[in-house]
């Protein structure tokens, strides 16, 4: 697979949301990753042996693309995160919107200041306790889905002192009742839908009718963009809205890291 770069100039920024700060690059055609010295893997298409880590030769798994002189990672394809799973530290993992998917069958995912952007979190109807550990953490238009727990409501983070950040989030079937254990959060513009009763937290997560298949808001006060792609909610600014292409439109079909202002 080649990474959808070909003309397009890419520079380095800082995007500033609640917490953390984080650095990320922007191409010409308005596609985001958020790090600096961005690893590649492609789980479908990506090889160890031959590819070298870049948008046009990525890596085929997250172990051999986890070396130290890269800040994070750009993720297309389905990647199996088992039982329990440690994340390194100090590193963001960028996806493309529902072509990334990191499946969970229990256990804990153990962070370490990391964020995560455009991507799903698909934990199967495992039943687990809190779903991290750790911190700080940041979630940026991700999909959480098919959450359970063995005694009907757990926090997403068992912070010990790490903070959590839930942005521009769709929580999808889940069962937390509380964000956060022994940590601070901040939750902006998220959402939540198919919830089956043990949801508490509807409050800071409206509740919106959701498409399955591709995550798309149907109602609860939502709109369609002109692409026929990004949603909105109630109160939400969720969305994997694809960017206008400056250069070439055949190349731009990948959604923005963050919504459009």
């Amino acid at each position: 697979t080649i990474f959808p770069l070909r003309a397009c100039a890419l520079v380095v920024s800082l995007l500033f949301l609640v917490s953390p700060i984080f650095s990320q690059t922007v191409d010409d055609c308005g596609i985001v990753y958020a790090c600096t010295n961005c690893v590649f893997v492609d789980a479908d298409e990506g090889s160890d042996i031959e590819g070298d880590g870049t948008a046009l030769s990525p890596f085929q798994t997250m172990a051999h693309a986890d070396q130290p002189s890269y800040d994070g990672m750009v993720l297309r394809g389905v990647f199996d995160l088992g039982s329990d799973y440690t994340f390194t530290s100090n590193r963001s993992y960028t996806g493309y919107g529902s072509e990334t998917v990191f499946e969970v069958h229990g256990g804990l995912r153990h962070v370490n200041n990391n964020s995560f952007h455009r991507l799903v979190f698909d934990f199967n109807h495992t039943h687990e306790t809190a779903s991290f550990t750790g911190g700080p953490l940041g979630l940026y238009n991700v999909v959480i889905k098919d959450q359970h727990t063995t005694n009907n409501g757990r926090e997403l983070l068992f912070g010990n002192g790490g903070d959590l950040t839930v942005s521009n989030c769709l929580l999808y079937d889940v069962e937390y009742n509380a964000w956060e254990y022994g940590s601070d959060h901040t939750i902006d513009h998220c959402v939540s839908s198919e919830c089956d009763g043990s949801f508490t937290l509807a409050g800071s997560a409206p509740n919106v009718t959701v498409e399955p298949a591709t995550f798309q808001i149907t109602s609860g006060g939502s709109h369609t963009d002109e692409m026929g792609y990004g949603v909105w909610g109630a109160n939400s600014t969720y969305t994997w809205e694809l960017p206008e292409c400056v250069v070439d439109p055949t190349i731009c079909t990948l959604p923005r890291l963050s919504p459009p202002e």
